[in-house]
């Protein structure tokens, strides 16, 4: 598996997502299964906690192939507190149409990019491991 170190960076941040979802070392490890939904019916939203006020700011929750750097998801993130990040994916978020055999899944890189302005800050940073769904697989 390859995978694109200059994608990876370490954060100040703590990161809590949901019990699927670990902290290796610095960085967040995000777990996804194709298909599904997390939207707070289905799975829980993803949520991050982080060490800088983002309110008022907007931002984007982008995946990435590990190996061609093609975008596989962008997402927009919700400020929902003075620490805190979320983003509800749709099962059409989590298609991701272009990992089409079975090498393609596995880690990608992921970052949630903040913007206020001119400013920019990623906020956090970390690894996506994307897995088929055997059902609709």
């Amino acid at each position: 598996m390859v995978f694109a170190p200059n994608f990876f960076g370490t954060t100040g941040s703590s990161t809590t997502i949901d019990d699927m979802t670990v902290i290796v070392g610095q960085k967040t490890v995000m777990r996804l299964v194709r298909n599904d939904s997390y939207d707070g019916t289905a799975n829980a939203i993803k949520s991050f906690e982080v060490v800088k006020d983002f309110t008022g700011w907007t931002g984007t929750l982008t995946i990435r192939h590990r190996a061609t750097g093609t975008s596989l998801l962008g997402k927009s993130v919700t400020v929902t507190s003075p620490i805190g990040l979320s983003v509800s994916l749709s099962s059409s978020d989590t298609a991701f149409a272009l990992l089409t055999t079975d090498e393609d899944f596995g880690h990608h890189p992921f970052d949630i990019e903040m913007v206020s302005g001119s400013s920019k800050q990623s906020a956090v940073k970390g690894i996506a491991i994307i897995t088929k769904d055997q059902t609709t697989a």
